[in-house]
């Protein structure tokens, strides 16, 4: 870590953090050596990441359209994809604005996606 220091933060939903970790592989090989948390967050990643690039990107335009919904929320609910209200809730702030036409909206979206 000397040396290294943090130039920018960004949030990332689990598929950038998948292409980023094979990319910090692809390094690997050269002789640069791969931290155990970073093998954790690339097995993590794998295993979780349910979206192709396409389809997320086009899931993520879609949900920002909807009034309310911030680029950290829209990512969480890419990241986890809720299949029920119950689901959706838990990631949701509790707010007068999430009511369950909205909800109700962010559901049918996610189906869509889910069902391709």
């Amino acid at each position: 870590m000397i040396g290294k220091h943090i130039s920018s933060v960004k949030n990332l939903s689990l598929l950038e953090v998948k292409d980023t970790m094979k990319e910090r592989l692809a390094v690997k090989e050269k002789g640069e050596e791969v931290s155990y948390e970073q093998n954790l967050a690339n097995e993590y990643s794998k295993k979780f990441s349910k979206l192709s690039n396409a389809k997320q990107e086009k899931l993520l335009k879609e949900l920002s359209e909807i009034e309310g919904i911030s680029e950290d929320l829209a990512l969480k609910i890419v990241d986890i994809l809720p299949e029920d209200l119950a689901e959706l809730r838990l990631l949701v702030p509790k707010s007068p604005e999430f009511d369950d036409a909205k909800l109700g909206k962010v559901l049918d979206l996610l189906s869509k996606y889910l069902n391709k």
